[in-house]
């Protein structure tokens, strides 16, 4: 599979460097599938804009994903679709039940985690976690080189990112968490 990165400012002519490039391929009659990842905005447009300047009134070989339409579609391949994929809200819940369970053995965050946009902002920290691969067990180390408040703050931290990540488990899998599996799954995909 060959990947190519066309980069450049808006109106430079990306689009249609891409395009002449799709053109080119089919034209040579090569039946491998091309697929035009764009961002999920602009997905049925960017269909629509190829096929007019293909001037055909479809295309079969050459799909338009984003991101997102891709994961799904290697998982769905490649397997993984068997967890409950749980979003922002998914994640507020369950962090909402994990930390009420969780206040009697809090250090700073026991009396602010009723406080409105706690468990949000913790949500994101969480997710921000996992897009640069901080673990629980990296969060506790870090607690053991620090004192006062930050290493009280890195253990409540840790340890509810640890019970978080225990209740997901094998049966649920946190959106921030797709990519990742999507990683893993990738070489058993044949797209």
């Amino acid at each position: 599979m060959k990947v190519v990165h066309i980069t450049g400012r808006a109106g430079s002519g990306k689009s249609r460097l891409i395009f002449q490039q799709i053109k080119a391929h089919l034209d040579e009659g090569d039946e491998c599938k091309l697929i035009l990842i764009v961002p999920e905005q602009f997905t049925l447009q960017s269909e629509r804009d190829l096929i007019q300047y293909l001037q055909c009134p479809g295309i079969m070989q050459v799909e338009v994903l984003s991101f997102d339409r891709l994961a799904e579609r290697i998982l769905d391949e490649a397997g993984g679709k068997t967890r409950i994929m749980i979003d922002d809200q998914g994640r507020h819940m369950v962090l909402r039940k994990i930390i009420d369970d969780l206040v009697p053995q809090l250090n700073v965050y026991q009396k602010v985690s009723r406080q409105d946009g706690f468990v949000r902002h913790l949500g994101t920290l969480l997710s921000e976690f996992k897009h640069y691969h901080i673990t629980p067990e990296m969060l506790e180390s870090a607690s053991k080189i620090h004192t006062g408040t930050l290493k009280d703050k890195l253990n409540d931290i840790s340890l509810i990112f640890k019970h978080f990540n225990d209740y997901l488990g094998v049966r649920y899998l946190d959106i921030d968490d797709r990519f990742n599996l999507v990683l893993e799954r990738i070489h058993d995909s044949t797209l």
